[in-house]
């Protein structure tokens, strides 16, 4: 178990997913990367645990469930395409989410009750997204206008917020997310 991966995410709704997956398949043929995501892999990444020992991960689940018990269901909304890395060239395609107090309150709390169990975390300024794909794969630069064109004609897309799930990630595999444990956030 220790050569495992884990992480804490939100899990997106079946509605929300299914969006995205329709998206993702409009867009497949516009912008080229090496790997798409599979649906069902779709998520907000809270806390990137990397490896842990079953001790780790119980006490993470201790935690973790006694935030859950407490915080309230939101609702979040999808907001439109972007990347990371070289604009030419991106390393992640991601739909991006409004901001959301309720999510950045979710996830510093999280990222506290992780690094208190002793898991050294990512001390970059939180960003939340759901990576689409991964690793841009042509010659000629992407055509930035294409995702711009798409955002507007997209619209917004509003989910609820209603869980926070333990993943273990597993390469050789697709999907490659089991979820390992559920979190019920406190009903609205």
């Amino acid at each position: 178990m220790a050569d495992a991966h884990y992480f804490l995410a939100v899990p997106l709704s079946d509605d929300a997913r299914t969006i995205l997956s329709d998206w993702r398949e409009e867009l497949k043929e516009e912008v080229s990367f090496k790997s798409w995501v599979h649906p069902l892999d779709f998520h907000i990444t809270l806390a990137f645990l990397g490896s842990a020992s079953e001790k780790a991960i119980s006490l993470t689940k201790e935690k973790i469930g006694a935030i859950s018990s407490f915080y309230p269901a939101f609702q979040l909304e999808i907001n439109g395409l972007g990347t990371f890395g070289k604009q030419e060239s991106p390393r992640v395609f991601w739909a991006g989410v409004q901001h959301s107090e309720a999510l950045i309150k979710l996830q510093k709390k999280v990222h506290e009750a992780c690094k208190e169990v002793g898991f050294s975390l990512d001390s970059r300024p939180y960003s939340p997204h759901i990576t689409l794909a991964r690793r841009w794969k042509e010659k000629s630069p992407l055509d930035v206008k294409k995702i711009q064109t798409f955002n507007i004609q997209a619209g917004v897309t509003s989910f609820p917020v209603q869980e926070m799930i333990l993943y273990q990630t597993h390469l050789n595999r697709t999907p490659k997310y089991e979820a390992i444990s559920r979190f019920s956030l406190m009903g609205e």
